[in-house]
């Protein structure tokens, strides 16, 4: 039996002329927003329709995989303060990561 992935990563980070990117590492999904809350939410739109009518497992994913946030030490500072704002954000589908 094939290992299937629980998460998905995705990363964040400024955009070149303003506002934020994300794009996900292992789905070809990227999206843009001029707020962390506008890019947040676009991406879990962007991620559910990417995976709508997909077969998961065919795509090495486990049912209702977490997209886990990368790259928040690199927003400019008090942007996001707490695991609270992220969760308010994603409305709980988005994981954070230190990384």
């Amino acid at each position: 039996m094939a290992y299937l992935q629980h998460t998905i990563k995705a990363l964040i980070r400024p955009g070149e002329q303003s506002g934020y990117v994300a794009e996900c590492v292992e789905i070809p999904v990227v999206t843009q927003g001029e707020t962390l809350d506008e890019v947040t939410r676009n991406l879990k739109e962007a991620v559910e329709l990417h995976l709508d009518g997909e077969d998961l497992a065919e795509m090495g994913l486990a049912p209702n995989p977490t997209v886990v946030l990368s790259g928040a030490r690199r927003f400019p500072q008090n942007s996001l303060k707490s695991r609270a704002d992220l969760d308010r954000i994603t409305g709980g589908l988005v994981a954070a990561s230190s990384e």
